[in-house]
This record gives C-alpha cells, sequence and structure tokens, in this order.
C-alpha cells in the first residue's frame, strides 16, 4: 500500500481550494486539481475518493478546519454534505456581536456604533477571506449552497443591517434599505478581501492595514448617515 503524505494531502487540497475558488465547480475537473497539485490522477484517487470530496477538503481548508486525522481517500456523502458542514460552519452564534448588541438596544444606531459595525464586519472577513472567494463561485453552480448563503450567511447579515437602518431619521424603503446595506457591505468587502487580489500598482501603499480599515468602517457608517 502506497504511504499518505500530510505534506501531499496539503498540496492536493491548497490546489483544490485555488481551482474551485478560481474556475467555480462546474469548471474544475478532477484532472485540473491533480495538475495543479503537481501528481498523477491515481495519486489524487489516494486523497480524495471524488470530486465532491475534493470539494469537500477545499471547504473545511478555506474554514480553518484541521484535515489532519481524516480518513484516506476522504469520501464525502455528494453535494448535500458538503453544503451541510458550510452550513453547519457558517451558522454559528454569535458572528457578529456588535451588530446583535446595537439590534437589542432598540435604538437607532449612532455614527460610533455604525463604525463598531464595520470594524467588527472587517475584522470577520480578513481572516476568512479564502473562504468567501470560494463561496462566491459556489453558489453560481450549486442551488444548495446558494441557499445556505442567502439563509444563515450574506443573506442574514444584509437582514439584520437592514433592520438596524430602518430605524434612523428618514428611513428609506425596505427594499432601498437592503440595497444601501448591501453597498455599505461591500466597502467592507472590499477593504478587507478583495484588494487583496489586486496587483501592486493599484495599492494603497504606505497606508498601513489599520489606516485601510479606519478608513473603510468610516465610509460604512457614512454611506448610512449621509443625505
Amino acid at each position: 500500500m502506497r504511504k499518505k503524505s500530510p505534506d501531499r494531502l496539503e498540496a492536493i487540497v491548497e490546489a483544490a481550494l485555488t481551482c474551485f475558488s478560481q474556475a467555480g465547480y462546474a469548471r474544475t475537473q478532477m484532472a485540473d486539481v491533480a495538475r495543479a497539485a503537481h501528481v498523477s490522477a491515481g495519486t489524487l484517487y489516494l486523497y480524495a475518493a471524488s470530486k465532491e470530496a475534493l470539494l469537500h477538503l477545499a471547504v473545511l481548508k478555506a474554514a480553518g478546519e484541521p484535515l489532519e486525522g481524516l480518513e484516506l481517500p476522504f469520501a464525502t456523502e455528494g453535494l448535500d454534505a458538503v453544503n451541510a458542514t458550510i452550513r453547519g460552519i457558517a451558522g454559528e452564534e454569535g458572528l457578529w456581536p456588535e451588530l446583535g448588541k446595537a439590534l437589542e438596544s432598540g435604538k437607532a444606531p449612532s455614527r460610533a456604533g455604525l463604525q463598531a459595525i464595520g470594524a467588527e464586519l472587517y475584522d470577520l472577513l480578513v481572516p476568512v477571506r479564502r473562504a468567501v472567494w470560494l463561496l462566491d463561485k459556489l453558489v453560481l453552480d450549486i442551488p444548495e449552497i446558494d441557499q445556505t448563503y442567502a439563509d444563515v450567511m450574506r443573506g442574514r447579515y444584509i437582514a439584520d443591517l437592514s433592520a438596524l437602518i430602518a430605524r434612523l431619521p428618514g428611513a428609506a424603503s425596505p427594499m432601498e434599505q437592503r440595497l444601501k446595506a448591501r453597498m455599505a457591505i461591500e466597502i467592507i468587502s472590499w477593504a478587507a478581501m478583495h484588494r487583496r487580489k489586486e496587483s501592486e500598482r493599484h495599492s494603497f501603499a504606505p497606508l498601513s492595514e489599520e489606516d485601510i480599515r479606519r478608513a473603510a468602517t468610516a465610509a460604512f457608517a457614512a454611506s448610512f448617515l449621509s443625505a
């Protein structure tokens, strides 16, 4: 029996995460992952029993879950099992305590309160950005994961933020509130995640990470308070 290397498992899962994040689920084939990991197809199947299993491993890695101790070749019960893992990770309570506290207060948020909510979202997104990039691709191909994104992740956050800004003076219609919430989230998302994909030519050096975080949270709050 050929020995399975933890380093090779890591390389395969890293390659799978990259391939699925770039091409999506439908367009990624096992051969693509094998090529990216510099292994043969036969070796790949020693570590993952199927394309669904590869995706499951990629989700675990993107979420920071440990890969040690998994039985290899890793097998999964189809995309339903992958979606259940995503739902379980994303459905944890207390992911955004500042927003929850503001909602529980029953009051309209202050500028400082909105900045704290924006900072909380920034700090949440930075360490999980690879998971978000992966999910942004998966939702285009897998309806069940798209539904999870709407139920317990982005959709849930937009609903909570919309409910909060509805308390501000001169609140717009519910749909306009959702639009404003989504646009404000994109301010934080770009600063916390998406700018990191851009070339050095588009960087904001010599601004520090804290400078960018502070500017993004100020813009987040201002987007709700400006006329």
